[in-house]
């Protein structure tokens, strides 16, 4: 069943079971829940982000199944952006200040061809908040309110050092969005509408580029984010390439 791989509708669920606070529910979804999880979890095409929120959504769960988080640098946006929505126990991090440092690292890199869109998601919430993080002091005072937030501030909130900041920036002395934070945030946005197309087109840029009779900078600096805007022609040409409206390529 295909829901049986989704992670994030999973975790969804687990988070769901877990606001209700229903004995009974919370009883029946984890029984459920434990005929598939591990092997969801072991299934060898599942990717290590995949792996960690299935792990989070059985903690969430009461851990019938005690599935292992995945430690790896390439999973430290996923910690982070659990994180951010105030789902990780601030005293249980040990790694906090090296997960912010290899996210914002992500961040400014050029994202893989064919990311999933939830993968996405995840790295630009987590870099959206490490950025925050970096300006606003107390890790507390950055988690949004609503959906997974706490309804009241950590006990022990977490702070990440303005050397840290700096050192994953590469700008001494500056703490906060840089400009490599905007260009890491323009890429995200604009890939994560745009790359599922040419995934499912199976096209790779330079065909992007050949279907929109567009320059070959046009697109990749676009894409990666280089470019803060690109002309109303060449912004229509790519739209039209893509089978998307004007409106739905973003700035």
């Amino acid at each position: 069943m295909a829901f049986r791989a989704d992670a994030v509708g999973i975790l969804g669920v687990a988070l769901g079971t877990k606001t209700i606070a229903d004995a009974d529910v919370t009883s029946t979804i984890a029984r459920w829940v434990t005929t598939f999880l591990r092997d969801s979890h072991e299934m060898n095409r599942a990717q290590d982000w995949q792996r960690s929120l299935f792990a989070f959504a059985d903690t969430e769960l009461g851990s019938p199944l005690r599935l292992s988080m995945p430690k790896s640098r390439d999973t430290a946006d996923v910690r982070i952006a659990l994180r951010a929505r105030g789902l990780i126990d601030p005293s249980t991090e040990t790694h906090l200040e090296e997960d912010a440092v290899r996210t914002l690292e992500m961040g400014i890199q050029d994202l893989p061809e064919g990311l999933d869109c939830d993968r996405i998601a995840l790295r630009l919430a987590a870099f959206e908040y490490v950025s925050r993080v970096g300006t606003s002091g107390p890790a507390s005072k950055a988690v949004p309110q609503g959906y997974g937030a706490p309804s009241k501030k950590p006990e022990h909130p977490t702070e990440i050092s303005d050397e840290i900041m700096e050192e994953a920036n590469g700008v001494p002395g500056s703490v906060g969005p840089t400009k490599a934070d905007d260009k890491a945030a323009r890429a995200a946005r604009r890939q994560a509408v745009v790359n599922p197309v040419l995934q499912e087109k199976r096209w790779k840029r330079g065909r992007l580029v050949t279907e929109a009779g567009v320059g070959k900078n046009s697109v990749y600096q676009y894409l990666d984010g280089t470019r803060s805007k690109i002309t109303d022609e060449n912004r229509e040409a790519l739209a039209d390439a893509l089978g998307l409206t004007v409106e739905q390529l973003p700035d």
